[in-house]
């Protein structure tokens, strides 16, 4: 397994095809049948929550570089939109999700 570090400065074209590789993860499965599994499996829950929190790592990442108002208000839209979710199937982290959420006011 390597690790991937994505500095700052990363492309769009990049952070794009990263968001995309992760969304297909998790898309194959459906949220209510991986938010079910996360209750009887914490393993699941993680690979959920690293994905979910992932495409939020990059999409703020390209909302800082987003010029475009229309693109960048629906980049917000999709960080607090997952950022709502992960903190209904992830409780235990809640305080750090409204923070990441909040964090979108000041940005």
């Amino acid at each position: 397994m390597s690790i991937l570090i994505v500095v700052s400065g990363s492309s769009k074209d990049f952070l794009e095809k990263e968001i995309a590789a992760i969304q297909e993860l998790l898309d194959e499965q459906p949220d209510a049948k991986c938010e079910m599994a996360c209750l009887f499996f914490g393993w699941r829950l993680t690979a959920h929550v690293g994905c979910m929190e992932s495409i939020v790592h990059y999409k703020r990442m390209l909302v800082k570089q987003c010029d475009d108002i229309k693109e960048r208000e629906s980049l917000v839209e999709d960080c607090q939109s997952l950022l709502n979710r992960l903190i209904d199937i992830d409780p235990f982290r809640q305080q750090r999700y409204h923070e990441l959420c909040a964090s979108f006011l000041w940005s």
